[in-house]
């Protein structure tokens, strides 16, 4: 049981479109009424490549790392993530003072990952003001509150297969049948931002990984039809006005989430050719940076059609000089705590 370690460039486009997809919905979301489902494209695509990482380490050595987990997680996540949030909050030090005191409160929620739950506390609440540059980084906190457990459930549950494969069923299921018993239409911003029920994008990623694992995929030929529709469906469904309803908070997430677990193992399989273009491999490539850079860089330019092609130009700008200059000097680290795992186990 083994999922292929060498780079999947076709993953990257697949980044890269989900990227794109927020970028409509955050800059011209008359464009795309639903781009922001592409945040969970992110999560399905990072459940699939985290647990992967975690699932091929374990059967090498035979047990999984937490401490060097939780090191490559810290090294490839928060040094961009401490620059960015620095900035903004210099930015507002100097240009609206008045915002200085909430914007370094925010601040100390995002670094320390549990943004998320600040939003679906306070969102809409009197006497809060909502700071929409920093309010896309509540999906970092949903990520990083799910791997503080899965690990843990991975070393507990592996040696059992039964017993993992419920675990990653009832992780699916629990978070929908939750939004189904919670619903609340006057509260639907703050249940969407809540971890407990937006973290089944991250576990029909680690399912898909377990499918991969296990040889359980589809033929290359269906793989190459089905992957490609899942994928088109999955991009059809962000032109939707219907993902704004309560309807689809209830149970739409559900098809959604399993298009784009569908859509990544058939990559897997046999990766479009479109996907491996190479300006989205890049965007994916990226695509940490692009994403943590846009709303500030939106704001700040402004929302009229050439100013968005400037914040846009702006955006990759800053995001490239993020990754050459920053992430890839602390990408080298993170890989090198992940070799020694490796090294650890043959001796």
């Amino acid at each position: 049981m083994s999922i292929k370690t060498s780079h999947i460039s076709a993953l990257d486009g697949i980044r890269g479109i989900a990227l794109l997809m927020v970028f409509a919905a955050h800059s011209h979301p008359q464009l795309l009424r639903s781009g922001f489902i592409g945040v969970d494209l992110f999560f399905v695509l990072s459940g699939f490549l985290i647990t992967s990482i975690l699932l091929n380490e374990h059967l090498a050595t035979g047990r999984i790392n937490v401490a060097r987990f939780y090191m490559r997680r810290a090294l490839r996540l928060l040094p961009a993530l401490f620059i960015m949030v620095g900035c903004v909050t210099a930015y507002v030090a100097v240009y609206a003072p008045p915002e200085l005191a909430m914007t370094l409160e925010n601040a100390r929620s995002i670094v320390f990952y549990y943004w998320n739950w600040t939003l679906a506390f306070n969102y809409g609440a009197t006497g809060w003001t909502y700071q929409w540059v920093f309010g896309h980084l509540w999906s970092l906190s949903v990520e990083e509150q799910f791997y503080l457990l899965w690990p843990f459930v991975l070393t507990l549950a592996l040696p059992f297969r039964r017993l993992f494969l419920v675990l990653l069923l009832v992780g699916i299921a629990a978070p929908p049948i939750a939004r189904l018993l919670v619903y609340d239409q006057a509260r639907i911003f703050n249940l969407y931002f809540r971890t407990d029920l937006h973290f089944d994008g991250l576990m029909w990623g680690a399912l898909g990984a377990w499918i991969v694992a296990n040889g359980w995929t589809p033929s290359g030929r269906t793989s190459a039809i089905v992957g490609p529709a899942a994928l088109a469906g999955f991009m059809a469904a962000a032109s939707l006005e219907f993902f704004h309803s309560g309807a689809a908070f209830r149970w739409a997430w559900v098809p959604l989430d399993c298009l784009a677990m569908l859509a990544i193992v058939c990559t897997v399989v046999r990766p479009p050719a479109i996907l491996e273009t190479a300006p989205l491999r890049w965007t994916g490539k990226i695509s940490y940076g692009l994403y943590l850079w846009h709303l500030p860089i939106f704001h700040w330019f402004g929302d009229t059609p050439l100013a968005t092609l400037e914040a846009v130009g702006a955006t990759y700008a800053i995001a490239a000089l993020s990754f050459y200059g920053i992430e890839r000097h602390f990408l080298r680290l993170k890989n090198a705590f992940a070799a020694k795992t490796f090294e650890h186990a043959r001796h």
